[in-house]
């Protein structure tokens, strides 16, 4: 498979360069391994260089609600958006999903902020209750202040823009043509690490349910949760807007498991053997192929960062 100059440009085209760093406070410590006492049963004490032990300072539902919160937000995105090979944390998001990811992540950092108001509240009560719960371990140098940990949440979300600087044209035109070159190789081979990225989240998805719908060794069905019809029907509804590679060879697929899995839902699966298998048989032959299709993707590393 190969990519016309018009598919690496329609990369660019379809889709927007966002970028989202989500911050917090640091809860684990290495502990200095030569103050846990750890025998043999001969009474042995093991090297302490050879024992790595970290310590949870906090333990809080305060916190915890702010990593449920963090992670929901970065499932979404990653359901929505393609991981941009330039940088960890970019993301080539559809023009058809800008608007909405915008309205998410902005309810999304004032939901924060308000879990985060709550947490610095009670931190006073959890560095206490950590001072019983790691005992000998308890260190005060390890919790910071309020105002600190308040400072050490942040969400910072904003839309790139990708290209070579315009006014580099205006000091020296031979430097800006060369950069415009340069930039242009790393758009075809972003074009093509988009497309194989969207190849192996189908890849993924169709081989788990392929998989879940053979029965079992002992003959029985197996357990499935309804999230399996659920993420692979978001995908489907998804797929054109997520397309931004235009790969025909992937769409060929994705339309062929679009038929095969209809309108089923997760109940009518568990309860129809026969629905079950001729599903399955046909996930399964898409399923080899996309293989072949994964395995062919070249390995692609490299940078924006420059």
């Amino acid at each position: 498979y190969s990519m016309t100059t018009a598919t690496k440009s329609n990369v660019f085209e379809k889709s927007i360069a966002f970028s989202i760093e989500i911050t917090k406070i640091g809860i684990r410590r290495k502990v200095d391994s030569s103050k846990i006492e750890l025998k043999d049963g001969n009474g042995a004490q093991p090297d302490p260089d050879a024992i790595g032990v970290d310590k949870k300072l906090i333990e809080c539902d305060e916190f915890d609600a702010i990593i449920s919160l963090d992670t929901n937000i970065r499932n979404t995105i990653n359901k929505i958006a393609l991981p941009a090979p330039f940088k960890r944390g970019v993301y080539l998001l559809p023009l058809d999903f800008v608007e909405r990811i915008d309205q998410l992540v902005q309810a999304y950092a004032t939901k924060r902020a308000e879990l985060i108001s709550a947490f610095v509240e009670k931190y006073g009560e959890a560095v206490e209750a950590s001072r019983e719960r790691l005992g000998g371990l308890f260190n005060t140098d390890d919790y910071p202040s309020k105002a600190t940990v308040a400072r050490s949440f942040n969400v910072r979300y904003n839309y790139l823009d990708l290209g070579t600087p315009k006014g580099l044209g205006k000091i020296n035109p031979e430097i800006f043509k060369r950069e415009q070159e340069e930039f242009r190789k790393k758009l075809d081979a972003a074009a093509a690490e988009v497309r194989d990225a969207l190849r192996g989240s189908f890849s993924e998805l169709i081989a788990h349910m392929a998989e879940k719908l053979e029965s079992g060794k002992d003959g029985k069905p197996k357990i499935f949760r309804d999230s399996l019809v659920l993420n692979m029907r978001e995908f489907l509804d998804s797929f054109k807007s997520r397309n931004i590679a235009d790969d025909s060879q992937l769409e060929a697929l994705v339309k062929k498991a679009r038929d095969a899995i209809g309108n089923v839902d997760a109940n009518a699966l568990r309860a129809d053997k026969d629905l079950r298998e001729t599903i399955g048989t046909q996930l399964s032959q898409i399923k080899t192929k996309l293989s072949k299709m994964v395995t062919d993707a070249p390995s692609r590393k490299f940078s924006f960062d420059d």
